[in-house]
């Protein structure tokens, strides 16, 4: 069952806006298999405590983008800069950066359900994707993915001069949707940091995806909290 804020009462959305990455897309297995293949590529053993290392190094940095102390651009050779000093990696963090997210776009890999919620929730909503990522390494994965035909517009941050969760980010969005009204929208998304927060700043209902059951430590609110896409059915419907 879905779990509902006290006193929520279960309105009916014209507009979803879904995160990409852990909510939809299965962001770990695409992480994973680019990683895998550079690394092989670079002659470097791609084991468990790399991928590890990578996986905590990389979640600091994005941590640090989405509170605005980092770029991007920072983010995506630092991770790798960090990870070749860890285990004395002598490799070109800089090229290295760039074949990763080459090898990122290739991995339009979803959860287990998405494709059926969107195909479903499309028929009665206009459904969006609102991420924080590379616009072209967003584009590509999320157009050649099987949800594509489902979805309205995607929003990548790049480019929009802000990312989730700063209320720039979302004006953005909200003044590309045509007859977008705010009592009648909802954030999806697995991050309480960037979506749930985001969703907080601008004035719009948050349904938290926490398949994990994780405790809610943070000051942000959810209208919503469901551990499964299909429990979507009962908060739309």
């Amino acid at each position: 069952m879905a779990i509902y804020s006290k006193g929520c009462n279960m309105p009916k959305y014209d507009f979803i806006l879904f995160d990409a990455d852990r909510t939809l897309f299965d962001y770990d297995k695409a992480e994973y298999e680019a990683l895998k293949a550079v690394m092989q590529a670079n002659g470097v053993d791609f084991s468990d405590e790399l991928l590890k290392a990578y996986r905590v190094i990389n979640r600091s940095l994005w941590d640090d983008f989405e509170k605005g102390l980092a770029t991007r651009r920072h983010v995506q050779v630092a991770r790798f800069e960090k990870l070749f000093e860890r285990f004395n990696i002598k490799r070109d963090a800089v090229q290295t950066a760039e074949d990763f997210m080459s090898q990122l776009s290739l991995g339009s890999y979803l959860l287990d359900g998405a494709e059926a919620v969107c195909k479903k929730l499309s028929e009665q909503c206009r459904l969006y994707i609102v991420t924080n990522g590379s616009h072209n390494t967003q584009k590509a994965r999320i157009s050649n993915s099987a949800v594509s035909g489902y979805i309205a517009d995607v929003f990548v941050s790049e480019g929009t001069g802000s990312q989730k969760p700063h209320i720039q980010y979302f004006n953005y969005v909200f003044e590309r949707i045509k007859g977008f009204d705010k009592s009648r929208a909802v954030i999806v998304g697995d991050s309480l940091e960037a979506d749930i927060k985001g969703g907080n700043n601008a004035g719009i209902d948050t349904c938290w995806y926490n398949p994990t059951r994780e405790k809610n430590t943070t000051n942000a609110v959810c209208n919503y909290e469901i551990n499964a896409l299909e429990q979507l059915y009962e908060i739309i419907a």
